[in-house]
């Protein structure tokens, strides 16, 4: 299952941004960068010195990242078909969540970003919106 890229939420204060529920199909590769390992465990590093150690089992993801200033940060995906649950904490501790759903063509994000603001995002077609 391919996930829509929705990056207008999860800004961490680190300043990168995160896509919950679109981890799992990047694993693969260029979402993430340059990785070594198997489909189990992993090590990435992309192109801003970001560090990523990605863990799957089942239908959970793991991942443990780390900026180029050495601050730390992760998530924890479970994924149950139509339906993706993410949960992770920014390089200050503070905790942030999703929920995303696919509906046909349709894919809804819901949750709340890292400074404790809800959202709610519509993925139709390639186009997104945010409220």
């Amino acid at each position: 299952m391919v996930a829509p890229s929705i990056t207008t939420r999860f800004k961490m204060k680190f300043g990168m941004q995160l896509l919950a529920g679109f981890l799992g199909a990047a694993l693969a590769g260029a979402a993430l960068g340059q990785c070594v390992g198997d489909d189990i465990y992993k090590v990435c590093t992309d192109a801003s010195g970001n560090t990523y150690e990605v863990m799957q089992y089942g239908n959970v993801t793991e991942v443990q990242g780390r900026n180029r200033n050495g601050e730390r940060w992760s998530q924890e995906t479970y994924d149950y078909g139509t339906m993706t649950e993410t949960t992770g904490r920014d390089k200050d501790g503070n905790r942030w969540n999703a929920t995303g759903q696919r509906i046909g063509d349709m894919y809804i994000q819901e949750g709340r970003d890292s400074d404790g603001n809800r959202f709610s995002c519509e993925t139709y077609l390639g186009e997104t919106t945010c409220r």
